[in-house]
């Protein structure tokens, strides 16, 4: 009767757990981020952290203890900045962000899982989903079992020794952001599985229209590099919800192409050689947010689809 009673205990202790467990895993998955839902980046003595979601404040919890974490709300976009010296390094990461109201009450959840912030590249083996790998000073790309990589983000003050070509081999990935890195846009051209690809103070050359087949991508962004092109060349990218384009002497052309992008939600064209009428876009159904600057050869004016009034001058 004893060894009956305990078998039934440890049955339903079993129950129990698994129970617990079930939830948990649920949990995790019904509000795990995609690679483009979120992205995070060294800044100064900080890693920053930002959410496309609203909220007023948020608790943080890393592999499930509590981290203190300052807030700053950006219009659509929540900003976290973590202290880096509370973070593992090399170790796989599960984030936890409990969105809050500015009474305190929970209203939502994220977690970002599997995710991996290094300096030195000695990065587990297995495992990967996010790598973060900032002011990275070593010959090559780290080398680990990137099967599951769907985010890199490679953020240097300087320039790094790794060039694109290093890592065009992860064809998994669906989220690309580099600073301060070297390569050719050819090199790009393998990752057609891309959603996201921002490009960053780079010493990046080469052609624009070789990307031209990561047809998929939805936010485009290029600031400060060497690639030649023209705004045509991006046509055929007709799922791009965001462009992004800054301080590209060598990407000119006719702002007319854009219009091709129905799906697109935020335009910015900033210290650029372009030029054509903002009238071209007035039929840009979803375009919310349009920004102009120091782009002398545009003109005219546009009235987007929430009322906001745009000018070139």
């Amino acid at each position: 009767m004893k060894v009956l009673k305990v078998i039934l205990t440890l049955t339903v202790l079993s129950l129990i757990a698994y129970i617990a467990y079930s939830v948990v895993i649920n949990r995790i998955q019904s509000n795990e981020l995609s690679a483009t839902e979120f992205m995070i980046i060294n800044d100064g003595d900080s890693i920053t952290l930002t959410l496309n979601n609203e909220c007023d404040d948020v608790k943080v919890n890393i592999n499930d203890e509590l981290i203190n974490a300052k807030v700053l709300v950006d219009g659509d976009n929540v900003k976290i900045a973590l202290p880096n010296n509370k973070i593992e390094q090399n170790e796989i990461l599960l984030i936890e962000i409990i969105m809050l109201d500015k009474l305190g009450a929970e209203i939502d959840t994220a977690v970002i899982s599997n995710i991996c912030i290094s300096k030195d590249g000695k990065v587990p083996k297995h495992g990967i989903e996010t790598l973060l790998l900032y002011d990275y000073e070593e010959d090559g790309f780290p080398e680990f079992n990137h099967d599951n990589l769907k985010s890199l983000i490679i953020n240097n003050s300087g320039n790094t020794n790794v060039n694109i070509n290093d890592i065009n081999h992860i064809v998994t990935l669906k989220s690309l952001y580099i600073k301060g890195m070297g390569g050719s846009t050819k090199s790009l051209k393998s990752f057609e599985n891309l959603r996201r690809l921002v490009i960053k103070d780079s010493n990046v050359d080469g052609d624009l229209d070789a990307i031209d087949g990561l047809t998929i991508i939805k936010e485009l962004s290029i600031t400060s590099t060497n690639i030649n092109g023209d705004l045509k060349d991006l046509v055929p990218l007709d799922n791009i919800e965001v462009l992004h384009l800054e301080s590209n002497r060598n990407i000119t052309g006719d702002i007319k192409w854009l219009k091709k992008f129905k799906h697109v939600e935020k335009i910015e064209l900033i210290r650029c050689d372009f030029s054509g009428d903002l009238s071209e876009l007035e039929n840009l159904e979803n375009l919310i947010m349009l920004k102009i600057d120091n782009s002398k050869k545009i003109t005219g004016s546009l009235e987007l689809e929430n009322g906001e009034k745009i000018s070139a001058d």
